[in-house]
């Protein structure tokens, strides 16, 4: 049976942006379906895409329907194994703000979903892996992108304590070995001097540092990794979500 990709398209730059993500790829064994929602906001459909090259994906299809974005891509996702959205939009898909449907979709993702920051092919990954259901799920999402073998993936965790060894990103490095192009592991620790630290600024670190195109992670926020400190200096939002905002590069979020 194919797999199915739903695109959240509302002809704005961002969505322009994550067509090309998705042509920069090639989806064999995929349909590829592109899902116009218009409301009050989104009055104007906009014009038609078309497959960049024609070995891209196995189907495209295209469905308008008159809905809230944020349920029209909900309610399909359900049935989907990947959802593709840009992150600058416009109307209800506009930056990613709170109420924004990127900003609903990023919490409450019913498939794994791709918020595109720029079109470029995917070659280098960072998958934050804390050992929970979540992060499993987005591993699981990444090893059935067909195109995965020709990428290289950096598994991290986050410690209080610089270790050599972990076994949530052993394991993670053991089921990817074989699947990807390379896989490598990092443990992200703060310093001597970091007293008070968040996980989630590690990892930003770590995606300028490795010229990241793309981070994977579970949608719930990493929570095994918030310690005493990071409960204390937690603002409104998860470790996944702030990631998400802030990241350099494009954000694969999934949940269990």
């Amino acid at each position: 049976m194919p797999k199915r990709m739903v695109f959240g398209d509302d002809g704005s730059p961002g969505a322009d942006s994550a067509w090309l993500w998705i042509n920069s790829h090639d989806w064999p064994g995929w349909t590829i379906e592109v899902l116009i929602a218009l409301d009050g906001k989104n009055k104007q459909q906009p014009a038609s895409r078309s497959l960049l090259r024609p070995q891209v994906a196995d189907g495209l299809t295209e469905d308008v329907v008159q809905a809230d974005p944020r349920y029209a891509l909900h309610t399909r996702a359900v049935l989907r194994d990947l959802v593709v959205v840009g992150t600058r939009g416009q109307g209800l898909l506009k930056a990613l703000r709170l109420g924004s449907t990127a900003e609903w979709l990023m919490h409450e993702p019913a498939a794994p979903t791709v918020f595109v920051r720029g079109g470029r092919r995917t070659q280098r990954i960072v998958l934050a892996h804390d050992g929970s259901a979540d992060a499993r799920a987005a591993e699981d999402a990444l090893l059935q992108m067909p195109w995965i073998s020709s990428a290289e993936v950096l598994v991290v965790s986050v410690s209080d304590h610089q270790t050599q060894a972990d076994p949530v990103i052993e394991a993670a490095v053991a089921r990817m070995q074989g699947h990807v192009g390379a896989v490598h592991a990092k443990v992200l620790a703060p310093t001597d001097l970091e007293v008070f630290y968040r996980p989630r600024d590690l990892i930003l670190n770590v995606l300028k540092d490795w010229n990241a195109d793309l981070i994977a992670m579970g949608s719930r926020g990493v929570s095994a990794w918030e310690s005493a400190n990071e409960v204390g200096l937690r603002r409104a939002g998860s470790n996944a979500s702030a990631i998400a905002h802030h990241a350099p590069c494009s954000v694969l979020l999934a949940k269990a």
